[in-house]
């Protein structure tokens, strides 16, 4: 009778605490391994020749990202637990006490409890994000979050230090609904090369658009109002001038990496077949569709587009107290994929005017519905189509896989277009003959001189 064995592990930052429990035996073994190669390499010879059959890990990405990597490769089937789950389930058998070692031990008993009640497949890992689009694209989300608190605190520097430099540039581009001044790379450069606003007085208009780098003759004519404006600022003290040239220098860096990060987004969505076609719709874009399939991840982890819509926080769940029966929106769903669908249904109403689902959200508007639950409905036409397009690419995508790992090479370096999935077709026009070597088989030997193929 085989011996089932469990590995639960705890990542940390640098190393993973590993506890191996034995089915009927209470001895505990505990090893860590670090994030080195070599210790890596190591951790899947001890796996092997302890013969795990589960492998556990509290929680899924961040620090568990190499090790999830080496099993991949090693073609080790792994599990994924919730940590809110494992700390619930230590509490109540090993006791408040948290360290490693009963985090890993309380993995590892979470996981046979969970086989021997026949639920552990559903922990399973089978699909995995994207390595590209999913960093990229949370990466661009953060920093544009940064760069937008960067820059109103900016503001804030700026209105202590000249009343009349904050309105100036307030009003700059208010007339055609352009974003703020701060916002668009010159003005950033011009403060954090020339903080002190009292000094542009004293530079030549050549200096300060040398030091902009401004190209257009609308921000050339700014600049020029600005230094006429600098004589009538009264000093500033230097304190205020460093921070001015601190947060201008921040703000600067943040928009210049998030201006690399949307070029590198834009090349890889145009590479990538599912992402190129989603933005084939007409307001869907390279951060849209970026975001979009990062955080579905594997599209064919949903059966349909139903349980994609409650994925995307689009779907609603049945609610019953006593006789009453009613259906209450769900919290538990991916936040990013939902704004990202949002987004997407915005854009697609306004820049396909013509569209049934334009007409369909006009409708809705003129009966009264809010704007966000339209938005909703849209957005919910569009997980349709979007599940549809993303499922047949998914398809296309693994019978290339699939017929490329099969085609053989002969001699003459031609490829042999007959596929696996293919049925060899038999010239009967020859006369074959048939022996039965086996009568419980039916084993049969056909013997023909010519195949059509």
């Amino acid at each position: 009778m085989e011996v089932i064995k469990a590995v639960g592990i705890d990542p940390a930052s640098g190393d993973y605490q590993c506890a191996l429990i034995q089915e009927g035996k209470k001895k505990i073994i505990h090893k860590v391994f670090s994030v080195k190669n070599d210790s890596l390499t190591d951790f899947i010879y001890w796996i092997r020749e302890e013969k795990v059959r589960i492998i556990a890990i509290e929680g899924q990405g961040g620090f568990c990202i190499p090790l999830e990597k080496v099993l991949r490769n090693a073609n080790l089937p792994f599990y994924s637990f919730n940590p809110y789950l494992i700390a619930k389930y230590r509490q109540a058998i090993l006791g408040q006490n948290k360290n490693n070692r009963k985090d890993a031990t309380a993995v590892a008993l979470y996981a046979m409890t969970q086989y021997s009640q026949n639920n552990l497949e559903k922990y399973k890992r089978k699909w995995f994000p994207d390595d590209i689009f999913r960093p990229l694209t949370r990466m661009y989300e953060q920093k544009q979050k940064e760069a937008t608190r960067e820059i109103n605190r900016l503001w804030k520097i700026i209105h202590r230090a000249s009343g009349d430099l904050f309105l100036t540039l307030r009003e700059y581009h208010k007339g055609n609904g352009r974003n703020s001044v701060l916002t668009q790379i010159w003005v950033l450069k011009l403060l954090s090369i020339y903080p002190d606003i009292c000094s542009w007085q004293f530079l030549t208009e050549k200096e300060l658009i040398s030091a902009s780098e401004a190209k257009h003759p609308n921000t050339r004519k700014l600049i020029t109002d600005l230094k006429s404006l600098s004589v009538n600022i009264s000093t500033i003290p230097e304190m205020l001038i460093m921070e001015l040239q601190i947060s201008a220098t921040t703000a600067l860096t943040l928009k210049q990496g998030v201006f690399l990060i949307h070029q590198q987004l834009e090349i890889k969505v145009k590479e990538n077949p599912s992402t190129s076609k989603l933005i084939s719709y007409k307001g869907i874009g390279p951060i849209t569709a970026s975001q979009i399939y990062s955080e579905i991840a594997d599209i064919s982890r949903f059966p349909n587009n139903h349980h994609l819509a409650s994925y995307a926080g689009f779907g609603r769940r049945e609610y019953k107290t006593g006789t009453n029966t009613k259906e209450k929106p769900s919290f538990l769903f991916n936040h990013r994929l939902k704004n990202a669908f949002f987004t997407a249904a915005k854009n697609y109403t306004v820049f396909n005017p013509d569209s049934h689902l334009t007409g369909f959200y006009r409708m809705l508007r003129d009966k009264g519905m809010k704007n966000t639950e339209a938005y909703k409905r849209v957005g919910r036409a569009l997980i349709r189509r979007f599940f549809r397009d993303l499922m047949s690419v998914k398809i296309i995508e693994d019978d290339k896989t699939r017929c490329k790992g099969n085609l053989k090479i002969y001699q003459d370096g031609q490829i042999n277009p007959e596929q696996p999935h293919t049925p060899t077709l038999i010239n009967i026009t020859q006369p074959v003959e048939i022996s039965v070597k086996d009568i419980s088989t039916f084993t049969m030997e056909v013997i023909t001189s010519e195949t059509i193929t």
